[in-house]
């Protein structure tokens, strides 16, 4: 959430698959319609006033002083404004990415808090399948050189290397590794076991 408020609906459930810009939830605007009509009438009164304050100084009856207090007091009101627009706006809370929604955390009438976490919503294409290699084998591959990776239930997929790290751990003197793969179809599921396959040298054969 990116605003306070008291959540009036809810567009999604549990297990659905949404689009980015899918509305998830709505939060009760409270008094922020009369918040916005309030600014907007203070915004056209200072730009009144600057208008006034700049007329009589091309007459030479305003001092440059008083021109400028005039205009840092509408660009105050235009940005407040802006502030009310944006709050009002993120009354609606959108789905930032294609996903599927793993969890929901509110409730209808629940009060929530900005930055309070209202779903958990999971990217389901690409997968990344992360592993390590060796210290001896992190010079011989490179990023978006192919690999594969074999999942638990022997299905093997294509993919390439999105990411390999520069530290080695502390402990194993390994280096992680990134495989990114397609998951087009939605069959692939996070947390499984795989194993990643990459060509580290080609040697001559008969």
């Amino acid at each position: 959430a990116e605003t306070d408020g008291k959540i009036e609906k809810i567009y999604i459930k549990k297990g659905a698959d949404v689009r980015k810009g899918q509305k998830l939830f709505k939060i009760n605007m409270k008094d922020r319609d009369a918040r916005l009509r309030e600014a907007i009438t203070l915004v056209e009164q200072k730009k009144l006033e600057y208008d006034v304050a700049t007329k009589l100084k091309s007459k030479g009856h305003r001092s440059e002083t008083k021109v400028a207090a005039a205009a840092a007091q509408l660009e105050s009101a235009i940005s407040r404004q802006k502030s009310i627009d944006l709050d009002i706006k993120n009354t609606i809370i959108k789905a930032p990415f294609n996903g599927f929604i793993e969890k929901k955390f509110v409730e209808l009438g629940e009060v929530v808090n900005k930055n309070m976490i209202v779903a958990k919503l999971v990217d389901k294409d690409p997968f990344l399948v992360i592993g390590q290699i060796s210290e001896k084998d992190v010079s011989k591959i490179t990023v978006g050189d192919r690999a594969k990776a074999k999942l638990i239930n022997g299905k093997i997929i294509d993919g390439f290397i999105r990411f390999i790290s520069l530290t080695a751990d502390s402990k194993t003197r390994t280096f992680t590794v990134e495989v990114q793969i397609p998951n087009l179809d939605g069959s692939l599921r996070a947390g499984l076991t795989a194993e990643i396959f990459m060509n580290t040298e080609n040697q001559q054969a008969h």
